[in-house]
């Protein structure tokens, strides 16, 4: 039986209804949203006073649109919900956690998590977070506390813990640990799953989970993504670790090649409340990656596995059912966190799920017994979205229906609540509204004001190409779509190349405020998907490890002059723009083909891989890209790796280059250090061309923090006006 701390601080509220977040559990004919922009309130043009500073607000909407209620919202986030009851619970952003658990829109209890000694702050993102909520029970994600420890020099205290320890401050494998790299700079690299009986506020730590007091090996992992069903008497979870204690962590977001496992325990709820788990059942140990895991309707473990695993930081999965693959391993899932627990299920036992196929973000339904794997038609439910459709992803499944997210490059998108019999190809009754459109602004928030008049600024098409290397096309050639301004303001504008990074991740077909700013300045906009890109499937994705810098570049070019064969752009006024293994592209198209481009902008590049492996959280990556080969076992770089490194870099072709170039720089990137870009800026002054280089000290490899997300666009803006 797991230990119980003290309740967490504990109120009972009744009666206070609020808008919602996100799509908030309650009748799917009158849905909830947070518009998360930060509006203005109204100001009259006679007062003295200045309009008071942005701030939240929630806003909820009824069947047509109309706006029924908007009130202020302090920072928050959905932590999890529970289609079945209409209950979800928000987490405060502040530290200690508050969570406000609410039913049929009303709050009825908060709770402070405020025991240091049991965990730390929750875990909130996607790659290591995760909650379950039943009608009783929350299990979420959490750090777990560092063992205490202080220097040799500090002062002993009456008030220190029985169990510090001196002396190992800065000792790896005593007290130090190494953290999950990438975005975690800081963090406790401990992670594990602790649960919240609801009625009383109790809370406890699920001890039963592997590597939860493992303290020997300085290595971060994690145990997340829970599942809780008290129906089938069993809890699911995903658990991160490293293969071997003897070598250093890795990084671990955006690399779905790390180690890790789905594991099972059984749980009963004792009469005080208290849950009581058994040990745990590690049910997918015949795969090398398992991740993703839910129960079916009859209490399956549902989950995505790969057999191998695969060197490269991403590659396909094969949806798995009781510890048999029911599919291939050719899906690439658009995410591993479990939609809602059992309600990303028909009630006929099939799978609904989002994938990449090919450059559209797409839902599917997979029947988990035969692993059939069918497209639903969605395009007659979103008659009022008035748009072509690309790309469509799940928000939630639940109370019979489907919502959904349905965009295409040149539109916003909007929230589609559809009828789940509608969905699967049954009859089913008509009913009222559905659609919610979001505005071109935010993607994040409704609105319903009509567009001024006049013509619209982001009136632009979607061409979709494809690049037939041996002079035809067919399904093993790179892919490329391209975002076209008005052609009643240009009728040739100049077009920039955009290639994604990675390199195994994909340009899909979905809107990009980022490009779409792009657009409305009057560049075409060209988004490529080379040999490599996931999506297209496991040959098309594997390929490239062990010819970048070669067959990507060419990929790039070939799509670019099946681009300018179009007639639709000025083939004379080009430029190119990337981040990460884009900004390695970048650099590789400007130096092998120094007189075709005007300008390039180049956001977190990697530049030398000779001098990143030994610096970046990802060497594993360096050793991969290059040779094909995972070395699995990381001593320093040979002569002959860094020779074939430094051969493969953008650097080698230095002397050719003749673009102006924008530097975009997070100076606490552990992906690609800054190192990288400086080195590269540098080289370029001392050469005489023109180069830029623009820093944001407290940014990270994404460059997504509001503030360096809209500024370095504007600097991008700028570079290519000034260049192109």
């Amino acid at each position: 039986m797991p230990a119980l701390c003290a309740p967490a601080s504990f109120a009972f509220h009744t009666g206070l209804s609020l808008g919602g977040l996100s799509i908030l559990p309650g009748p799917l004919h009158s849905p909830t949203f947070l518009r998360s922009t930060n509006p203005i309130p109204p100001h009259s043009p006679k007062s003295k006073e200045p309009p008071s500073l942005p701030r939240c607000y929630s806003h909820t909407f009824g069947p047509k649109g109309d706006l029924l209620h908007t009130a202020p919202l302090p920072g928050s986030k959905l932590l999890a919900s529970n289609g079945d009851q209409a209950s979800y619970i928000l987490t405060s952003l502040s530290s200690p956690a508050t969570l406000s658990y609410y039913a049929a829109s009303s709050l009825l209890s908060t709770f402070t998590l405020d025991d240091e000694k049991l965990h730390g702050d929750l875990v909130l993102d996607d790659w290591f977070g995760g909650a379950s909520l039943t009608d009783d029970y929350l299990i979420y994600t959490a750090y777990l506390p560092a063992p205490p420890m202080a220097s040799h020099f500090t002062k002993a205290k009456p008030n220190d813990p029985a169990d510090l320890r001196r002396g190992v401050t800065n000792v790896v494998d005593e007290g130090l640990y190494e953290d999950a790299g990438e975005t975690y700079t800081g963090k406790p690299p401990r992670i594990g799953l602790f649960s919240l009986h609801l009625a009383t506020g109790a809370v406890a730590a699920v001890e039963c989970t592997p590597f939860y007091n493992k303290q020997q090996d300085g290595l971060a992992v994690a145990a997340n993504h829970p599942c809780l069903s008290l129906a089938h008497g069993m809890l699911t979870y995903t658990v991160h670790s490293s293969p071997d204690p003897s070598q250093r962590s890795m990084g671990s977001v955006y690399c779905s090649n790390r180690p890790c496992g789905v594991y099972t325990n059984a749980v009963a709820a004792l009469p005080d409340g208290t849950l009581e788990f058994g040990p745990p059942v590690h049910v997918s140990a015949p795969f090398a990656l398992a991740r993703g895991s839910r129960f079916s309707p009859a209490g399956d473990v549902v989950y995505f596995s790969s057999k191998a695993g695969f060197d490269q930081h991403n590659s396909a999965f094969a949806l798995t059912v009781g510890g048999e693959q029911v599919t291939e391993e050719e899906l690439f899932p658009l995410g591993f966190c479990p939609c809602e627990g059992e309600g990303a299920f028909s009630a006929d036992g099939r799978l609904i799920t989002g994938v990449n196929r090919a450059c559209n973000q797409e839902i599917v339904t997979i029947d988990i017994k035969t692993g059939a794997i069918e497209k639903p038609l969605l395009g007659g439910l979103e008659a009022g979205v008035d748009a072509d459709v690309t790309s469509r992803s799940i928000i939630a499944v639940r109370d019979g229906h489907l919502v959904y997210k349905a965009s295409s490059p040149s539109f916003p998108g909007a929230a589609v609540v559809a009828p789940l019999a509608a969905v699967l190809g049954r009859p089913a009754a008509p009913e009222p509204g559905g659609v919610f459109r979001f505005p071109y602004l935010s993607t994040s928030s409704a609105v319903l004001p009509a567009p001024p008049p006049g013509p619209p600024l982001l009136d632009f098409s979607t061409l979709f190409l494809n690049a037939g290397l041996d002079g035809k096309s067919d399904p093993g050639d790179p892919d490329c779509f391209l975002l076209l301004p008005s052609p009643d303001r240009h009728s040739k504008p100049p077009l920039i190349l955009v290639p994604h990074g990675g390199p195994h991740g994909m340009s899909p077909t979905v809107w990009s405020a980022s490009y779409a700013f792009l657009v409305a300045a009057g560049y075409a906009v060209l988004h490529v998907n080379y040999r490599g890109s996931t999506g297209y499937g496991k040959v098309f994705s594997d390929q490239l490890a062990g010819n970048i810098g070669r067959m990507d570049v060419d990929d790039c070019m070939a799509c670019l002059e099946v681009a300018v064969e179009t007639g639709k752009v000025d083939a004379d006024r080009v430029g190119v723009c990337g981040g990460s293994h884009g900004g390695f592209l970048a650099g590789h198209l400007i130096g092998q083909y120094p007189d075709r481009f005007k300008a390039a902008a180049m956001r977190n590049p990697v530049c030398n891989l000779a001098a990143m492996v030994t610096t970046s959280d990802i060497f594993d990556w360096c050793h991969t890209e290059c040779s094909g080969v995972n070395p699995k076992s990381y001593g320093p770089p040979s002569a002959e790796d860094l020779q074939r490194m430094y051969s493969m870099s953008p650097v080698r072709y230095m002397a050719a280059v003749k673009t102006p170039v924008l530097m975009c720089l997070g100076l606490s990137d552990r992906r690609v250090p800054p190192s990288q870009g400086v080195e590269y800026h540098y080289a370029l002054k001392s050469k005489g061309v023109a180069a830029k280089l623009v820093t944001y000290p407290e940014d990270v490899h994404s460059l997504s923090k509001p503030a360096t997300e809209a500024d370095h666009w504007l600097q991008i803006l700028g570079w290519m006006d000034a260049h192109v």
